[in-house]
């Protein structure tokens, strides 16, 4: 968990405004700006942010981690910028979906992306922050917190990929800002390229000089027709700083992040190009720029975006030295291959790079089940893993395996970063036909020399090819070429993956290192995505939508598990089929039982292509509680709406009447048609202005300790028995609270503020401390007005805010000698089988100590993996909701 109170620390006294005097030095700026980022008034650093454009963070972290400044310690700059981090994610990404935007004009992933996910510029910016906090906490030797960060750059660049990449086409078409196809690219294009966005196909190079030259053909060298085109293009650069998607600094940087993105795509001819189209109009076109900063600039070079090879390696391997995995002297050997010179030659990153390679073959084969207490033993006397308070993250012992597997991931994709480069001079292309394979299709990989001396000079010989997903590569299989024509050769690809995915080739053999397409694309049959279209009362609608992606009929169907007692119509199974490219959707309409209570309810879908389970799915039901509401108010606070003062902060009287925007309002009930199908209550505001919204329910439930989920669009506050537990205060988003109830009627009240008339949406989730539902729940109206004034509970102190108990050490046991693996799954770990593996004794008994508060939590065994049973020594037990049985565990 992030120690966000050891990160944002309180300076105690005012902070000077960012935008410094006329004669402010660079010093100064980066010491406001890193007592901002330390600063626990986020409303403060949300001020500062303010006097400059927030899109510049990642570069301003890039700029630091490079270049720290020397009057500043560099544990406190860490700390800030970490800070900062965490500012940005709630400016760029406020619903917590995982992905930053930058402007209303981001572009879309494209209709092929199962999440249909908005992306922008960003998106890849995100890349440049984590890069940057991830190489600062390689400067401070710390051992968890760099694999952190990689680790999150490595799964970000994974997801950009796949966002990207159109499977259907077989391209990188939806590269542009403005979510226009290939055939219309626009410059923004090149930004997440810069960035870090992996790229490397074919038709992504097509866009760069469509882009330059308007049209696909290469500049041949003394092209000047196409020359010529090239620099009215890029002529037309100040043009395009409109396009938000683009637009994340000043031009220079802009054009500076173009000609990076231009090198990366390994087209020299037209970066020559475009340098002297920028260098006409008076841009810069090197590397070394500037941004400001206060009243000051910052140094940044776009070589310091770039992947350096091996960097990632270094952080996995100071985990893995750091957690006792190898002895000081051999670790410190394995470091000092990661530390390359910048003027390293491509022999000396080769020999790294092998011996990497087979440093990550040796520790593949690692169990570490059995050598974690070797490591303890090793770690013995030695603290440098609890690291310092400045540090953001913890290492949590039982999580050791995931992030053992997460540094071979980070080894991984350093071995196929080199691998999969390519040499700018290589008059050799490799592609592989079709680009995009299903069920029994057969790729050809196309290898053609635009040299016909080299092409002659050329003898086939047995190559090496391997597949891989990016983080992990597939064994290695020989094959060989031949010759159809003077400059073409051909051979049908020996292996090829199974697994559903975005793969890249990798050929060991071919001269000069050739271009080799991105990317061949293995997909499902069919693409499925489920979404919710509507709501009546209680009942959601479910659209399941279905696109073939293969050469030949299919029939298959959709089935649908719903908890028990409910009903989905017209059934819960349906069948359908699909000619060769063709789309269609299933409809379902769930309803949930007449008494079920408040709470937020699985659904889980399987999806069948003949006789192949394609794939399983989850979606949640939200059944609402029932709610009153009165609004919406005028805001009497303009700089920070949600302060308006009302004596619903205080007191909830519900006999009181006030002057609402248009008419005196009172409170009324709120109709169940205002629940979207996502679970979020719609409150409206009167002739589209701004307003205030006071929503308010009570309820009684056994469950003592909760966690509350407050959700909205805009700034919110959640109360609970008269306490502040969630404050949104500006962004909206997405916030928990531990709760503890009491035992009446406990009344819960939500604030929101409709910044600009559009209304109000927020969506309350509660669960009991262990992650079912609440226990018991009455939600009764009737009863909510009956007990509708809170303050007297607040008054005597009654608990409502968040509350803590001390943790017990439970011991769980279980007897099968003939498992291969057993752990434990439950409400307490999110039913992960992968949270809590259980240690084998010699008598072939298992065993593991969980630490629990007290509470009610349901549990089973998972053994192998794949057999889920209920505890056998344990008589307590309840219905899973899915015809089987939990165990359940009390802890008082």
């Amino acid at each position: 968990m992030p120690r966000l109170n050891r990160i944002l620390l309180a300076i105690g006294i005012p902070l000077a405004s960012l935008l410094c005097s006329a004669n402010g030095t660079y010093a100064s700026s980066a010491r406001h700006f890193v007592e901002a980022g330390l600063a626990l008034d986020e409303g403060e650093r949300e001020r500062l942010a303010a006097k400059f454009d927030a899109r510049q963070l990642p570069l301003i972290l890039a700029s630091f981690s490079a270049n720290p400044p020397d009057d500043i310690d560099p544990a406190r700059l860490y700390s800030a910028l970490a800070g900062w981090h965490y500012f940005a994610g709630k400016h760029f990404d406020p619903r917590q979906r995982g992905v930053w935007t930058t402007g209303e004009s981001a572009f879309s992933a494209g209709d092929h992306s199962p999440a249909n996910l908005t992306l922008s510029s960003g998106a890849a910016l995100e890349l440049v922050e984590l890069a940057a906090l991830a190489r600062l906490a390689d400067q401070r030797d710390y051992i968890f917190d760099p694999i952190v960060w990689w680790h999150d750059h490595l799964d970000l660049r994974v997801r950009l990929t796949n966002a990207f990449y159109d499977p259907v086409d077989g391209a990188y078409a939806h590269l542009d800002s403005l979510g226009r196809r290939l055939t219309e690219p626009a410059l923004s294009g090149l930004i997440p390229v810069a960035l870090g966005a992996r790229h490397g196909s074919e038709a992504t190079r097509r866009a760069a000089w469509k882009l330059w030259t308007g049209s696909e053909q290469r500049i041949e060298q003394g092209d000047l027709q196409t020359g010529l085109q090239a620099r009215q293009a890029a002529a037309a650069f100040a043009a395009a700083s409109g396009d938000h998607g683009l637009h994340v600094a000043t031009e220079a940087v802009m054009a500076a992040l173009s000609l990076q993105a231009l090198d990366d795509l390994d087209e020299p001819e037209l970066s020559v190009y475009a340098r002297d189209a920028l260098a006409a109009r008076g841009l810069p076109t090197g590397r070394d720029v500037e941004i400001v900063l206060g009243s000051s600039t910052l140094p940044l070079s776009t070589e310091w975006i770039a992947l350096q090879p091996l960097e990632r390696s270094r952080a996995a391997i100071r985990f893995y030295k750091g957690v006792g995995v190898f002895a000081p002297a051999r670790a410190d050997s394995l470091l000092a291959l990661t530390r390359l010179p910048e003027d390293a030659t491509d022999s000396t990153i080769a020999a790294s790079v092998a011996k990497i390679t087979d440093l990550l073959v040796e520790l593949s084969a690692v169990d570490v089940r059995k050598t974690s207490n070797q490591w303890l033993i090793r770690r013995a006397g030695r603290n440098d893993l609890n690291e310092t308070d400045e540090a953001a993250f913890e290492l949590q012992w039982t999580d050791l395996r995931i992030w053992f597997d997460h540094g071979l991931e980070l080894l991984t994709a350093d071995i196929l970063a080199w691998h999969l480069r390519s040499d700018p001079a290589s008059k050799w292309t490799a592609t592989l036909n079709p680009h995009v394979i299903g069920e029994g299709d057969q790729p050809h990989l196309l290898v053609h020399c635009r040299s016909g001396q080299e092409a002659s000079d050329y003898e086939p010989d047995s190559l090496t090819l391997m597949w891989t997903d990016g983080t992990s590569l597939l064994p290695p299989q020989e094959f060989q070429l031949t010759q159809t024509s003077p400059r073409d050769f051909e051979s049908a690809v020996p292996t090829l993956p199974t697994k559903i995915g975005l793969w890249q080739l990798i050929v060991e053999g071919l001269p000069k290192r050739p271009r080799l397409s991105a990317a061949i694309s293995v997909v499902d049959p069919v693409v499925v995505s489920i979404v919710p279209t509507g709501r009546r009362a209680s009942t959601v609608d479910w659209a399941v939508q279905l696109r073939s992606q293969v050469r030949s009929p299919i029939n298959g169907r959709i089935n649908l598990q719903t908890p028990l007692s409910w009903t989905g119509a017209p059934g819960t199974s349906l069948q359908y089929s699909l000619e060769p490219g063709e789309a269609s959707e299933l409809h379902f309409a769930v309803t949930p039982d007449f008494d079920v209570a408040p709470g937020s309810y699985p659904l889980r879908w399987t999806a069948w292509s003949n006789t192949q389970l394609i794939g399983e799915y989850e979606t949640q039901v939200d059944r609402p509680f029932a709610w009153l509401r009165i609004g919406p108010l005028p805001i009497t606070d303009p700089d920070k709406p949600i302060n308006s003062p009302y004596a619903f902060d205080r007191r909830i009287d519900l006999a009181q009447r006030l002057q609402g925007l248009e008419s005196t309002v009172a409170w009324t009930k709120l109709p169940g048609g205002r629940v979207d199908p996502e679970g979020f209550i719609v409150l409206e505001s009167a002739g589209n202005q701004p307003g205030l919204h006071y929503a308010f329910t009570g309820f009684v439930t056994q469950s003592e300790d909760a966690v509350l989920e407050l959700a909205s669009d805009g700034p919110a506050r959640l109360f609970v028995n008269g306490r502040r537990v969630v404050n949104l205060e500006r962004w909206g988003g997405r916030r928990e609270a531990e709760v503890r109830f009491g035992s009446g009627t406990n009344f819960v009240v939500v604030k929101l503020a409709d910044l600009d008339g559009s209304g109000a949406r927020f969506r309350l989730r509660v669960r009991d401390i262990d992650g079912s539902e609440l226990r018991a729940v009455g939600n009764k109206l009737e009863h909510l007005l009956e007990n509708y004034a809170y303050l007297a509970r607040a008054r005597q102190g009654e608990p409502g805010s968040v509350q803590r108990q001390t943790l017990r050490l439970v011991p769980i046991r279980y007897l099968d000698p003939q498992a291969d693996t057993v752990s434990v799954v439950g409400s307490f770990n999110g039913w992960s089988p992968a949270s809590t593996p259980m240690t084998r004794l010699e008598n072939g008994s298992w065993q593991v100590k969980i630490r629990l508060r007290p509470g009610r939590f349901e549990y089973k065994f998972a053994v192998d993996g794949s057999d889920w049973i209920p505890d056998p020594n344990n008589p307590a037990a309840v219905a899973d909701g899915f015809g089987g049985r939990n165990s359940v565990l009390i802890i008082d």
